[in-house]
């Protein structure tokens, strides 16, 4: 009798760790499934594509951001960001007043780099010309923005949840502001 209530308070305690355990994949999910309701932009300006979407690659060691800038009469750009998940150093939110408010990723130096091509194909922008743009904003995407609503708090903290996950579990060391 000992033995079986020993077993049942094991398996008690063992369901809720095994249940409630979080995966990338988890993380990937809620933030492709949420992302586009909560954003400012969902689609691009002039085109049936939503603004900003989300992929893992590299065996889930980079998070790839792509960006859909607007389009002209003759193409639409596209913009590339791909963040090495273990070297972001902080993921905050900054609230502004405008209907828009942004959801920052910084990295240390060479953490981020990517690339901005034409729906022709057309090479834009290559690497190292856009590592000098990343560098010049201290190697930071901010390129994700949610409405700045009552919601805003809370929709920013589950985000910014979801990737500090994604970037924990590749050995990122995130830093967090006392200010």
């Amino acid at each position: 009798m000992i033995g079986k209530m020993k077993k049942l308070l094991l398996v008690l305690l063992f369901v809720p760790l095994v249940s409630f355990g979080q995966t990338i994949n988890d993380a990937m999910d809620f933030i492709q499934r949420n992302y586009g309701s909560w954003a400012c932009e969902e689609y691009t300006k002039g085109t049936f594509e939503k603004r900003l979407t989300f992929s893992l690659e590299n065996d889930n060691k980079t998070l790839l951001i792509k960006q859909v800038g607007t389009q002209d009469n003759r193409y639409v750009i596209y913009y590339f960001y791909k963040i090495n998940l273990s070297k972001i150093t902080r993921i905050y939110s900054e609230l502004n007043y405008k209907g828009c408010a942004g959801i920052y990723i910084q990295t240390r130096p060479y953490g981020m780099d990517g690339f901005a091509k034409k729906n022709t194909g057309e090479i834009l922008l290559e690497n190292t010309a856009f590592n000098e743009i990343i560098s010049g904003r201290n190697w930071m995407n901010e390129e994700m923005r949610i409405i700045n609503d009552e919601y805003f708090d809370e929709r920013s903290k589950r985000l910014i949840k979801a990737l500090k996950f994604l970037a924990t579990a590749n050995g990122a060391e995130l830093k967090d502001s006392y200010f």
